[in-house]
């Protein structure tokens, strides 16, 4: 099954923040050629030729976690697209799946910078085809290093600086198949850091640090909850 997934964004309600996008007008669900988009223009998923997502006989529901701010006095209706299309089996040469690793505990002292590491092993030979950052609006910068089982480490993303708008318009970052391939004994560690302007400490779920993407030959998706793995 080959998965698009857009949204028609409108703001529903918070205080101090407005993300910029919110003055764009809905645009219409297809580009030319047929894949969907958001507001932004941004595909937010886009797999390899030849490649879909499998989703399990008899599956009848998927979790859509969508997020809203509205930065208005009022109630706003909101719109929510969510798209699936399938792909014959016989023109399948690979499987492909989601990845997410997830901080559970920040605890962030107010008025205060503060850094959180999180780690998540992996469990089989895997490309990482995607990667993309999630934090909310006091993020500071956020970086997530591939260790080697030999000791060596790679930086697969850096972002110094953080834009509150990529909360809800996350900026993502693909790779060709191939190019960042995961072994077993093979270890992410994701660092997110928050500058904590309040005056009461930050946790989970008003921030959050979760690092996500897809990746492939992967059948179900590859989930990290603070290090353990539900799979």
């Amino acid at each position: 099954m080959e998965v698009h997934a857009g949204s028609r964004r409108r703001s529903t309600k918070a205080e101090g923040y407005t993300p910029d996008f919110f003055d764009h007008e809905d645009v219409d669900d297809d580009d030319d050629d047929g894949k969907d988009i958001d507001e932004g223009g941004r595909l937010w998923l886009e797999l390899p030729e030849g490649m879909a997502v499998k989703m399990a006989e008899g599956q009848r529901w998927m979790v859509v976690d969508a997020h809203y701010i509205n930065p208005t006095d009022e109630d706003i209706v909101t719109s929510v697209t969510f798209q699936l299309r399938t792909t014959p089996e016989e023109e399948v040469e690979e499987w492909g799946g989601a990845w997410t690793h997830h901080a559970q505990t920040l605890e962030l002292p107010p008025g205060e910078i503060t850094s959180r590491e999180n780690t998540c092993a992996g469990q089989s030979e895997m490309s990482i085809l995607s990667i993309g950052p999630h934090m909310h609006q006091w993020g500071w910068a956020y970086t997530v290093d591939l260790h080697r089982k030999d000791g060596t480490v790679e930086r697969v993303l850096t972002h110094d600086t953080w834009d509150p708008d990529w909360r809800l318009d996350p900026v993502v970052t693909y790779f060709a198949p191939g190019e960042i391939v995961v072994q077993p004994g093979d270890w992410f560690t994701t660092t997110c850091t928050w500058n904590n302007t309040t005056d009461h400490i930050l946790d989970y779920p008003e921030e959050m640090c979760s690092t996500f993407g897809m990746a492939s030959p992967l059948e179900t998706a590859f989930e990290c909850y603070g290090g353990v793995i539900n799979q």
